[in-house]
């Protein structure tokens, strides 16, 4: 996405930072997954595209942005887009306009960002997290993130992730082999 302070950003949003492994990992992912892949990144990564339906029926959904969680109003909950030209509002997609997106026929909605499992707890209802509203609004899965994530890394992550499900693993498969190479690599990942 665009840098957010050029955007209407909220203030505690501003000091968020461009992702400059973000392209790379969108490029890697879509070489190795089967079909027709689009990108849409920098001035194209608009919010409106997903609400216009153009997700549905696709198999998978990835995103590599910003996001921040509000434990205590899931309503401010937010995703970063680049910001329209005349369009108050479309720099985000908050949490609950989620549910009210065409997703049915997603096999996996990935959100590459900070927190995006995190959310309020609901007494009887559990974590009001970017993952259940994904499921809501018709996606069969979901991988998402419970703490802040570094660029580079998760880019890494992601692409062995896939590399993964390009082999012809499940889900669960996949991300248990990527989080095993990470955990057994020797480095500071682990």
């Amino acid at each position: 996405p665009a840098h957010p302070a050029a955007a209407g950003a909220l203030p505690a949003d501003r000091g968020w930072g461009r992702l400059p492994d973000a392209g790379r990992e969108l490029r890697s992912i879509g070489a190795r997954v089967r079909g027709r892949v689009e990108i849409h990144a920098g001035a194209d990564d608009l919010k409106a595209l997903l609400v216009a339906g153009r997700a549905a029926g696709v198999p998978l959904l990835h995103f590599s942005t910003h996001a921040a969680v509000d434990p205590t109003d899931a309503n401010r909950s937010r995703m970063l887009f680049t910001a329209e030209p005349g369009n108050q509002g479309s720099e985000y997609l908050f949490w609950r306009e989620v549910p009210a997106l065409k997703l049915e026929g997603i096999d996996l909605v990935t959100l590459s960002a900070c927190d995006t499992e995190g959310g309020r707890m609901v007494r009887g209802e559990g974590v009001q997290s970017f993952s259940r509203a994904f499921l809501a609004g018709g996606a069969r899965s979901t991988l998402t993130t419970l703490w802040r994530v570094a660029d580079a890394p998760t880019a890494d992550f992601m692409e062995r992730f896939y590399t993964h499900l390009a082999q012809g693993e499940t889900k669960a498969q996949a991300l248990r082999a990527t989080k095993l190479s990470f955990l057994n690599s020797g480095t500071e990942l682990a």
